[in-house]
């Protein structure tokens, strides 16, 4: 399936952590441990997907449920990375086709997602892992406005890109074009690393 309109992996300030080093999206491991494909769980929703790591198990061993809110807390807030249209995306429909999970799971898996206020048509799943060259965007959500902002890592993978552009340039500039441009960066470095 071609992704023509925006799908985003929710997952929390931490894990987006592990998410970034990797510079992938790892699929999670298989809902029934048994023939079912493992897969990267992914949403359509634009505020965020309530199945997303709402469930904590405890150091006792008891499972509990947790708001966006408690999420947001214990989990150094909340994160999206936006899916580029090259990752290969099925519908909730085509998962239950494909994915070889049991009945049993299957409806478990749906009164979960009916559970948490999820709307299982809203999700998208990559039976692959998703590396970050599929990625458009990485955000954050302000903990007070909600609004999605860029991460930094987002804004460093800009200025790689246009340091990239610049750096091609540089042999057909005269010397104190180049004198220009290293005194240029030498400022912008000063900002945006201090």
């Amino acid at each position: 399936m071609m992704n023509p309109e925006a799908v985003y992996h929710y997952t929390t300030g931490k894990a987006l952590g592990d998410i970034l080093q990797a510079a992938c999206i790892r699929t999670s491991p298989s809902f029934s441990h048994s023939m079912e494909k493992a897969v990267v769980w992914c949403s359509v929703r634009e505020d965020w997907e309530p199945s997303a790591a709402c469930i904590h198990a405890l150091p006792d061993g008891r499972v509990v449920r947790r708001s966006r809110e408690e999420i947001r807390r214990a989990e150094g807030g909340l994160g999206r990375i936006r899916i580029a249209s090259g990752a290969r995306l099925f519908t909730w429909e085509q998962y239950k086709r494909i994915s070889k999970i049991s009945n049993r799971h299957l409806r478990i898996l749906s009164r979960f997602a009916e559970d948490c206020g999820a709307d299982t048509r809203q999700w998208r799943v990559c039976f692959n892992p998703i590396p970050a060259a599929l990625w458009e965007t990485v955000e954050m959500q302000h903990p007070e406005s909600g609004n999605w902002i860029d991460h930094p890592v987002q804004k460093k993978a800009v200025l790689a890109a246009t340091l990239r552009e610049v750096r091609a340039h540089i042999p057909f500039l005269s010397f104190s074009q180049r004198r220009e441009l290293h005194s240029h960066l030498k400022r912008l470095m000063a900002t945006c690393f201090t």
